[in-house]
């Protein structure tokens, strides 16, 4: 039973924050990696109004996270002052209501005593995000561990444990892997300019993360050995810290064309692709062709080495020169990984090999995403045997 009979009524928020904290003490004592850490972050914020959050003094600038409806995510504006900052953050919260449909339901959740929780919010939750059933899933998981930590912290009894159960996602379709044509990756890494070209290299051969490739830093480049090593990889909030896995750590080969296109890249700082200081310039475009054309928009302060995040990534080095060439393309960073994994399958490597490769924690997640593979290659021939001497 909680500790005290006041337990109880404390704000769903209040412990929300202190689960939070509880996590971050767990990523400096080593329990707890850090990039599993921003995913649990990234989970917490669902039940948060899609607002905006506190201003925040950074290396003299002032920053504000805000959600912006027509992008569909969060981003971050800087400011000089901080009354320029505050000002968009009450604007932000005044136009919040319909910007997220479950903006009431939240506030009044975070406000109200842990123990009157209801499954039915953390399915509304659920249901209003876009993503699949196995994003779901995850996210289900981890507000369930919520209440498993509030009831050894002393808000909720025992046999609370089980007061979200009805919320939990059924299973759904297992989603179907999309990899692009070859002939496609081959023109995109062609037109691509001299900075990326390598990246795709990599990631198409290699079958390297993205965050790893953004994390790469040239200590761990051997260009005589031809071998890449990964030991880091970036994770959601743009942090450098170790891979998601024991076997993440691992080496890589990479032929004489990477090494000649890395050869020729500047080493100025420690990142072999930090993220460059502008973004390039663009055309919108809108049903009928170019609308505006958006000059290059700063990305770092001069001098700043930091890595690229995700969307970065997809923005000005992929989604731009796809759009340029015309080029036809199936899924999106992440399927060049699926490309290198469909590559080894078709060269017969054993699936251990692929496993390390890939950097799997065990063979069997890497038979789970792509044994299907290994079976359409006896396709036809299963198919002959099947109707052999019947027609």
């Amino acid at each position: 039973a909680p500790e005290s009979p006041e337990a109880g009524i404390t704000p769903f928020g209040v412990v929300l924050e202190q689960y939070e904290k509880d996590r971050e003490n767990d990523v400096r004592g080593g329990r707890l990696r850090e990039a599993t850490f921003d995913g649990y972050v990234q989970h917490l914020r669902r039940l948060q109004p899609l607002g905006a959050e506190e201003v925040e003094l950074v290396d003299g600038v002032y920053r504000l996270r805000h959600y912006i409806k027509d992008r569909g995510r969060f981003i971050v504006s800087k400011f000089e002052t901080k009354e320029e900052a505050e000002k968009l953050r009450d604007d932000t919260n005044l136009a919040a209501a319909s910007n997220d449909p479950l903006y009431y339901d939240k506030l009044n959740a975070l406000k109200a005593p842990v123990q009157n929780l209801k499954w039915e919010f953390i399915q509304k939750v659920l249901d209003h995000i876009d993503r699949s059933q196995g994003t779901r899933k995850n996210h289900f998981v981890t507000f369930n561990n919520i209440i498993n930590w509030a009831i050894k912290k002393g808000y909720l009894y025992k046999t609370q444990k089980d007061m979200l159960a009805h919320a939990k996602p059924a299973k759904g379709v297992k989603k179907k892997i999309e990899i692009p044509e070859e002939e496609s990756v081959k023109q995109f890494i062609e037109v691509s300019d001299e900075f990326w070209k390598p990246f795709w290299m990599i990631a198409a051969s290699t079958g390297a993360r993205l965050g790893e490739l953004t994390a790469l830093a040239w200590r761990n480049v051997h260009l005589n050995r031809g071998i890449i090593y990964i030991e880091e990889a970036t994770t959601r909030s743009g942090k450098i810290a170790p891979p998601k896995t024991g076997n993440a750590y691992r080496e890589l080969p990479i032929g004489e064309k990477i090494i000649n296109a890395l050869s020729r890249l500047p080493r100025d700082g420690d990142l072999v692709f930090p993220c460059p200081e502008f973004g390039p310039a663009y055309w919108q475009y809108n049903q009928h062709g170019k609308t505006c054309y958006m000059p290059p928009r700063r990305l770092r302060q001069p001098g700043e080495e930091r890595p690229m995040k995700t969307e970065e990534v997809y923005r000005i080095g992929m989604k731009r020169v796809l759009r340029e060439h015309d080029i036809e393309w199936k899924g999106r960073i992440h399927a060049l990984r699926h490309l290198a994994a469909s590559r080894m399958i078709d060269l017969n490597w054993n699936i251990k090999t692929i496993q390390m490769r890939l950097g799997h924690e065990n063979a069997v997640t890497t038979l789970d995403i792509y044994g299907h593979l290994m079976q359409r290659k006896d396709f036809q021939q299963e198919a002959k045997e099947l109707g052999e001497g019947l027609f």
